[in-house]
């Protein structure tokens, strides 16, 4: 939709509306929706985006592939671990599971913690004491409950 639409001269004239805002010409968020068929969040963000980088509104690159789609062509290809280009903030290695997206270092690290807690394996064969299945009347004899 408006991804289409976002051309040097396009987003030049948006910049010169932004800058007459700044100037207290007036709002013109509705202008920039109707130029481009956008929401108003959007304008937003493009707003936003103009003011961080000093009257330019800078585009995402779009050679760039995000984590995700190189997630999905992974998955696709039948990959279990992909690379993204960047190191792992807490562990400093890039392989990532494709299933997840989460690192395998991490992942692996982590599972490793948690083998003491969540182990809750037991035989069937051992023996559990009973459990005794107590009426109403019983519980109110023995103190379980109290009759109010």
């Amino acid at each position: 939709m408006f991804k289409n639409t976002l051309n040097k001269e396009v987003l030049n004239d948006i910049s010169n509306l932004f800058f007459k805002e700044i100037n207290g010409e007036g709002r013109y968020t509705e202008a920039v929706m109707e130029k481009i068929s956008c929401s108003r969040s959007f304008v937003s963000k493009l707003r936003k985006n103009w003011s961080k980088n000093d009257g330019l509104i800078k585009l995402k690159d779009p050679t760039k592939t995000t984590v995700k789609e190189k997630q999905d062509v992974a998955l696709n290809t039948g990959l279990k671990y992909f690379s993204i280009g960047t190191n792992c903030l807490k562990c400093s290695k890039d392989e990532r599971y494709s299933s997840t997206g989460s690192c395998v270092a991490c992942s692996k690290q982590r599972n490793q913690r948690n083998v003491g807690i969540l182990d809750m394996s037991f035989n069937v064969e051992d023996n559990l004491p009973a459990l005794t299945i107590l009426d109403r009347t019983s519980r109110l004899e023995s103190g379980l409950i109290c009759n109010l």
